[in-house]
């Protein structure tokens, strides 16, 4: 029993969840992306709100990628959905400066403050799944 425990919390275990959490917070972040593209071209939306369905895309995937980090670990979910929304916005961030290429400005860091808030209430909603699965 202990044994599997060790084996299912090591960090190369944890390491592999995070990154199948990140890459599903990736395909949250697209598919809310298309859907928002999607209304954007069939209603009369001003442009406007890009930035916003920008920001609940982001979001979105912050939620997904802390709520299965969480899901699957058991334990700490505030602060396995602080680091899952802290690894999203990071590769979202080099992802934007390869592209980019501008100076870290107030968009970076929104991005950050976004993603670990979302990834945070993410964790807390794992975690609380996790509990209400188990007791039934």
């Amino acid at each position: 029993m202990e044994e599997t425990n060790k084996r299912s919390s090591g960090f190369g275990i944890v390491a592999v969840r995070f990154l199948i959490s990140l890459l599903a917070g990736f395909a949250m972040m697209l598919l809310f992306q298309l859907i928002f593209s999607i209304l954007l071209v069939t209603k009369d939306y001003p442009h406007s709100l890009i930035p916003a369905f920008s920001g609940v895309c982001v979001g979105a995937g912050a939620i997904c990628c802390g709520f299965l980090v969480a899901f699957w670990n058991q334990k700490r979910g505030w602060l396995m959905g602080l680091c899952s929304g802290l690894l999203l916005s990071g590769v979202l961030i080099a992802i934007g400066l390869l592209i980019d290429g501008s100076a870290l400005g107030s968009a970076a860091w929104s991005k950050l403050i976004l993603c670990s808030c979302c990834g945070m209430i993410g964790g807390i909603l794992g975690i609380r799944l996790r509990f209400h699965r188990k007791a039934e």
